[in-house]
């Protein structure tokens, strides 16, 4: 049986937004996608808190109105759900990838992104990856730094078995890189996902 890409496992989704419409738009929202095995949503960090110790979500989103406090929110979160990686929704120009790094978040999405956007960082999160405001200037495909990491071991012929153990992760997030990375660079088999990476230069 092949190891390649298969369909993303089912994923359980915290979000805590103070705005009662944004709550409901992305719960209508995420509800609708195939790999959402269940939503929550919480007004306040006391509610999300009490989420995540009872639905042991895979990803949160998250919207704290004083950034300086987002540190201490996530720690929160982190203490009930240990490891859960955090996704937050930002004003684009007040926050940087690095600041939502520095206050132990995976990345960032901007408040005003498509709904296609948020589906897709929430699904990246989830798998272990890195969220970031920006595509990678290195490339129009817009592969992540672990998109990249792994394209640069298909080429060495590795299996996602070896490429888990090279990368620390395991063999099904190994599996949701290599399908994300097929998507974004319009190809369906590792042979070709490498000939388009040394098309754009990506493997030195």
């Amino acid at each position: 049986m092949s190891d390649d890409a298969t369909a993303p496992r089912a994923t359980r989704v915290l979000v805590m937004h103070n705005s009662e419409l944004v709550r409901v738009g992305c719960r209508a929202l995420l509800a609708r996608q195939p790999w959402a095995e269940r939503v929550v949503v919480a007004a306040g960090i006391e509610e999300a808190v009490a989420h995540a110790a009872r639905y042991k979500p895979d990803v949160a989103l998250i919207r704290v109105d004083q950034f300086t406090a987002t540190g201490s929110v996530n720690a929160r979160l982190r203490a009930a759900r240990p490891l859960l990686p955090i996704v937050l929704m930002v004003e684009q120009r007040r926050v940087t990838h690095r600041d939502a790094l520095a206050v132990g978040a995976v990345g960032a999405i901007d408040s005003t992104a498509p709904a296609s956007e948020l589906i897709d960082a929430l699904q990246r999160a989830a798998a272990g990856e890195e969220v970031g405001l920006a595509q990678d200037p290195r490339t129009t495909a817009g592969l992540s730094e672990r998109e990249l990491q792994v394209i640069a071991h298909l080429s060495t012929g590795a299996r996602n078995s070896e490429i888990g153990s090279a990368l620390l992760l395991s063999p099904q997030t190994i599996k949701h890189h290599v399908r994300s990375a097929y998507r974004k660079l319009g190809v369906h088999t590792r042979l070709e996902a490498v000939m388009r990476a040394q098309q754009l230069g990506l493997l030195g």
